[in-house]
């Protein structure tokens, strides 16, 4: 079974971008189990919609938040993200007319490629996005402060 959990390690201790990662597993993991389901197209097309929506507004978002601290490489994330845009918009397009088996391949992809950006992000940004309001940082990864995750 896949863990469409975020991981510990990949948490920022920014309490919008992590809800937002979250989040966009959370989506995936719905279409995921949608796929396996069997759940009608009608259904998993809106899940589609919903995802590519999401992380379109996610991205932004972060882009401006990094644009806000003063990312020295905001350039090179900015063109990462454009690139997994367009990736995304391909990989949903061939979602609509994939079987199942190829559709799971393909929200797995992206599940993957998701979990890379974000331990990307984690590794080379915590500091400059950790919010003091949101959790504190111990040995590298930020460590919420409240809520069920503290524990």
């Amino acid at each position: 079974m896949e863990n469409f959990k975020l991981r510990p390690e990949y948490l920022l201790g920014n309490r919008q971008l992590d809800a937002e990662h979250r989040a966009v597993l959370e989506y995936l993991d719905e279409l995921y189990q949608g796929i396996l389901a069997g759940r009608g197209e009608k259904q998993l097309f809106s899940l589609l919609e919903k995802l590519e929506v999401y992380f379109k507004l996610h991205f932004l978002m972060e882009e401006r938040l990094l644009e806000e601290k003063g990312c020295p490489d905001l350039k090179e994330h900015l063109l990462e993200d454009a690139m997994f845009v367009r990736h995304l918009e391909r990989v949903l397009a061939e979602l609509r007319e994939s079987t199942t088996t190829r559709a799971v391949d393909k929200v797995l992809f992206l599940k993957s490629w998701f979990e890379e950006h974000v331990q990307h992000l984690a590794v080379r940004h915590r500091a400059m996005l950790f919010s003091p309001i949101s959790g504190r940082v111990r040995d590298g990864v930020a460590v919420p402060t409240g809520g069920h995750l503290a524990r």
